[in-house]
């Protein structure tokens, strides 16, 4: 994962201390995936941050757990998503594309296009 190691080299280069780099990073991560969740489910921007505030505590307690922990308690694996991540391009189903575009590589155009290259409004 570059995301992280990114965050770490760019903190560290402007000199912010651990504790505000790592909340300020799992504070992201979690605003993410909120963002993903809010057009999988009904759920509009209000909501969402509403959510947001209710997950701060548990940024707060993951912040706190990364600071504290040592080599030994850290590690990851991410085949499953290694592995699905593989499959991505060939994917049919995107879960942000519109049904309105077409998928397929052949034709990148809307149904709305009128082959002039302009987009019609109906």
């Amino acid at each position: 994962m570059v995301y992280p190691i990114a965050v770490g080299i760019v903190s560290a280069a402007h000199k912010i201390p651990l504790e505000p780099a790592l909340h300020g990073f799992f504070h992201a991560v979690v605003s993410n995936w909120i963002s993903a969740g809010s057009r999988l489910i009904p759920l509009g921007q209000t909501d969402s941050q509403r959510v947001l505030a209710r997950l701060e505590p548990a940024v707060i307690g993951h912040a706190k757990r990364a600071r504290e922990a040592s080599l030994d308690d850290l590690g990851s694996a991410t085949f499953r998503a290694d592995l699905a991540s593989l499959r991505h391009e060939t994917q049919y189903t995107r879960l942000f594309g519109h049904e309105r575009y077409t998928l397929t590589p052949s034709s990148r155009r809307s149904p709305d296009d009128d082959n002039s290259g302009n987009i019609s409004n109906g």
